[in-house]
């Protein structure tokens, strides 16, 4: 099942589609997909952690607002398969926004059908259309598939989502199998000041960081941020923090001793040394859960286990019970203050 542009392939050529958020995303929102509903997670909030963790590394990207699916899927050749210093801030994964866009047009074709139709029929759909006829689908095809099993146009959704850049909103979709995206503070040692709402504040330079032989590199600069103010850019070398020498693994605990004060970094960029005083931003160190409504009607439930194949967390005798007091272990603070992490980007396909 596969576009027009990827085969025969012409080898000598590129061959351009706006479908690779289909053929790839599409394909990791089934991935994980079938793995839950085979079982093999130990339970289903593991999967639904997962999904949160994926909407909110998709908010903190900047390039969510600059590139659409579409955009993302046509542009793999120039920009995709070429990534820069810059393209946190102006491009997205087809991959994990493709997968995330997957998941809420799933729950969108459940919810207005009914629950009769779901993604899965509009892929054998497509199978039996084009893939048993030996072609490749139109760029495009997939709005009019899924409008098809779906009993209703989904122009809008795909304006929105795939070829506009809007902001994820899972809100309904959720409602439909029981759920809802909740923000709270995120549990840490660290000792940090709080705002009016219970959120920890952490001292944010607005870039990400990785060990360059025992020296901490710049990686990423997050515009708009105070590293982007200040004129620090990729492959800058940190060297102190007001006079202490920090490396990868210490940027963090120091900035943390500094505060939302401002801060003097020393940096090599090239054989120059440089100064730079920067006042960090506070950001809130916040949890994303795909939780249980607090309550969910039988017909919630059962969409929650048609979709899943489990039974909807909370509604069930065997449901394991959550620490909520835990440090939240699967934290990022790249975005915070570079020190370093599993990165998403490290990780996209």
């Amino acid at each position: 099942f596969r576009p027009e542009a990827l085969g025969p392939f012409d080898f000598d050529t590129e061959n351009y589609t706006t479908d690779l958020w289909v053929v790839e995303g599409i394909t990791s929102y089934v991935d994980d997909l079938s793995v839950a509903r085979a079982g093999f997670v130990d339970k289903i909030e593991n999967y639904l952690d997962k999904r949160a963790s994926a909407f909110r590394e998709h908010a903190e990207r900047p390039g969510g607002r600059r590139m659409s699916l579409t955009a993302a899927s046509h542009d793999a050749w120039i920009k995709g398969y070429r990534p820069d210093e810059n393209s946190i801030n102006s491009s997205v994964s087809y991959y994990t926004k493709g997968a995330l866009v997957a998941l809420m047009l799933d729950l969108h074709i459940r919810r207005v059908s009914g629950g009769e139709a779901a993604l899965a029929d509009a892929l054998r759909l497509g199978w039996e259309r084009y893939t048993a006829r030996g072609a490749g689908y139109p760029d495009g095809a997939m709005k009019a598939l899924t409008s098809e099993v779906a009993g209703t146009d989904l122009s809008d959704f795909f304006a929105a989502y795939v070829e506009g850049t809007a902001p994820l909103d899972p809100t309904e979709g959720l409602a439909w199998v029981g759920l809802r995206l909740e923000v709270t503070p995120e549990k840490t040692d660290r000792t940090l000041p709080e705002d009016a709402d219970g959120f920890k504040l952490s001292p944010d330079l607005g870039l990400k960081t990785s060990n360059s032989s025992g020296l901490c590199k710049i990686t990423s600069v997050l515009e708009n941020g105070p590293a982007y103010r200040a004129g620090l850019n990729v492959d800058d070398l940190i060297l102190a923090v007001n006079g202490h020498r920090v490396d990868n693994g210490t940027l963090r605990d120091r900035l943390d001793r500094n505060g939302l004060q401002p801060a003097e970094l020393h940096s090599f960029r090239g054989q120059e040394l440089r100064t730079t005083t920067l006042t960090p931003d506070a950001r809130r160190l916040e949890k994303w859960k795909l939780l249980p409504l607090e309550e969910s009607t039988e017909e919630q439930q059962a969409a929650f286990e048609a979709w899943t194949n489990w039974t909807l967390p909370g509604t069930g005798d065997d449901d394991a019970a959550t620490d909520e007091n835990a440090t939240d272990e699967n934290a990022t603070e790249e975005t915070a203050t570079g020190e370093p992490t599993e990165a998403a980007e490290s990780t996209e396909g």
